[in-house]
């Protein structure tokens, strides 16, 4: 089929967008292997992940996050910033709300094309850990602290679950030698988003991630750094606003009474339309201990 997209991308997080509110173009069992054969850089068209858009009876529209291992996430914050895009440019609206697995969002447009996202509070980690097996416990309601690797970290849930670990230096820091442990379904059901922390100054921070499903370093990730602001603002009494440094820019996240909110531009990159194959069968994904999805009975 010949299929039209959209590609958008917020910091460097890049995301292929597929409008089917008129019509639905894919069933669930296809939307995975679809973000899969999209997203590949090589064969693909590339991406972090796909972004179907459909109406919803709730919101003005709802996004559904497809990653490139065929798996779906919960939120994406910088998906939202460029989903705010895609409608404004098209529509005119600059508020509307988006509809995701984890609830409703407000997305504002503000001056300089600076989307305001309301990401909310921190949410309870329910099922995304393994509390028996995870040596640790809450130092804040819906924050746990553990260790891996012998590095102490935190785990909290802001739309989507991230670890966090502070670390001195985050460019020489071996990032890729926590990419197996994050991908432990005994500790991590369902995997886990990982996030390395420099503290720059006071309520200045740089960080780089490893997104769940993608399974390698991205340029940004706006769930991280809400996330990471939160924890700093738990640990350092609640600043009004934390600035992210990351690969490919700064994001703002402001904090008032418990409640955060992501500020970053959403940008078009491209349009196009693809011929999509997919085929009957696509080689099984490997994960860290060589089985594949199957044999590990991920869905």
């Amino acid at each position: 089929m010949q299929l039209a997209f959209e590609k958008y991308q917020t910091n460097g997080n890049d995301f292929i967008i597929i409008d089917e509110r008129r019509v639905l173009l894919f069933s669930d069992s296809d939307r995975g292997r679809v973000a899969r054969v999209l997203c590949n850089r090589k064969t693909g068209i590339g991406a972090d992940s796909v972004l179907f858009l459909s109406s919803s009876q709730k919101a003005d529209v709802r996004m559904r996050i497809f990653e490139a291992d065929e798996s779906e996430s919960d939120m994406c914050g910088n998906g939202l910033c460029s989903i705010g895009d895609f409608i404004a440019s098209r529509s005119g609206l600059s508020n509307i709300t988006v509809e995701t697995n984890v609830g409703i969002y407000e997305v504002s447009k503000n001056e300089g094309d600076l989307y305001c996202i309301r990401m909310g509070s921190l949410q309870p980690l329910h099922d995304y850990i393994n509390e028996e097996t995870l040596q640790g416990g809450y130092v804040y309601p819906s924050i746990f602290k553990t260790s891996l690797l012998k590095v102490p970290v935190y785990i909290l849930r802001v739309g989507e679950p991230h670890a966090v670990l502070f670390v001195h230096d985050v460019e020489a820091f071996p990032i890729d030698s926590f990419l197996k442990i994050i991908q432990d379904r005994v500790l991590f059901p369902h995997g886990i988003n990982i996030n390395f922390v420099q503290i720059l100054k006071q309520n200045h921070i740089k960080m780089r991630t490893i997104e769940r499903g993608v399974w390698d370093e991205t340029l940004s990730c706006g769930t991280g750094a809400t996330s990471v602001a939160m924890l700093y603002a738990h640990l350092n009494y609640m600043p009004d606003a934390v600035t992210i440094e990351t690969s490919s820019g700064q994001t703002t996240v402001s904090l008032k009474e418990g409640i955060a909110y992501l500020a970053a531009r959403g940008a078009h990159v491209f349009s196009g339309t693809v011929k999509l194959v997919l085929p009957k069968k696509l080689p099984s994904l490997r994960t860290y201990d060589g089985k594949s999805k199957t044999e590990h009975g991920i869905c």
